[in-house]
């Protein structure tokens, strides 16, 4: 059975995509030319207004694994996630966002790593970090051990989301929080540590478009699941951290747009 017959994926992909027409071709090409092949993509379009949804159906009308669906209403990633879960069939779960890209072993190396550690149940990796034009800024790694992530998880986001592949299992018929915009994916770390074991393979396996300069509706979302998961794990370093994060990135925005105006 080849991979365009397939119709029991071992592997679902969610990714969730607001216009993003300008990098999404590169995205689910990077998903195409995975070694591993038995999986789906789940699309779900935010209510784009760009050529997004058109150039995705034109994906899913090349190939069955493709799957993309349209919000009637423009209701955040993580909610569309949600949605994209209930439509998936997998018994993994893997994340992926429409301006960020795996390398060609990504899904072979975590798929081999899951089967071979059943204790395992959220697995991500190390990552190139780049900037828009696509050059590489810096290699990053995160921590490895499960000891080591629960450690640093009070403090910051110890599991980058589109390098994730995880346990159907663990996710029942919802994973993130419906209302949360911003750092959906941390809060959502904070409830799995309690109940799985994590790891992340030092070797960078995606590449992860970074974005310096957020809106400062991004920096109150994250200083409210900061606070959320500091208060969760009683960690009072947390909170602390959790209002130093913010300051630093409300500070980079205001540099922004200081050096914008002159």
């Amino acid at each position: 059975m080849t991979s365009a017959d397939m119709t029991s994926p071992h592997l679902s992909i969610l990714m969730g995509v607001f216009n993003e027409s300008l990098r999404i071709r590169r995205s689910i090409d990077s998903i195409l030319a995975q070694t591993f092949t038995e999986w789906e993509l789940i699309v779900i379009d935010d209510n784009s207004t760009d050529a997004t949804f058109s150039i995705l159906q034109r994906y899913a009308e090349q190939d069955q694994r493709i799957k993309v669906f349209k919000n009637a209403e423009n209701i955040g990633v993580f909610a569309s996630m949600n949605a994209a879960l209930v439509r998936s069939v997998a018994p993994l779960i893997a994340r992926m966002d429409g301006d960020d890209e795996m390398l060609p072993n990504k899904l072979k190396v975590q798929m081999d790593f899951m089967a071979e550690h059943p204790e395992i149940g959220v697995l991500g990796s190390g990552a190139f970090f780049v900037d828009s034009s696509g050059a590489t800024l810096k290699t990053v790694a995160f921590p490895e051990t499960h000891a080591e992530i629960a450690a640093v998880m009070p403090y910051s986001n110890p599991i980058i989301n589109p390098s994730v592949v995880m346990r159907r299992s663990l996710l029942a018929d919802k994973f993130y929080a419906d209302k949360i915009r911003r750092a959906g994916d941390y809060e959502l770390w904070s409830r799995l540590i309690k109940v799985t074991q994590f790891h992340n393979l030092p070797t960078p396996l995606i590449r992860y478009l970074v974005n310096d300069v957020k809106p400062v509706s991004t920096a109150m979302w994250t200083l409210y699941v900061r606070l959320l998961i500091a208060i969760r794990l009683r960690s009072p370093r947390g909170v602390v951290n959790a209002f130093l994060g913010t300051a630093k990135m409300l500070a980079t925005k205001l540099g922004a747009e200081v050096k914008r105006k002159a």
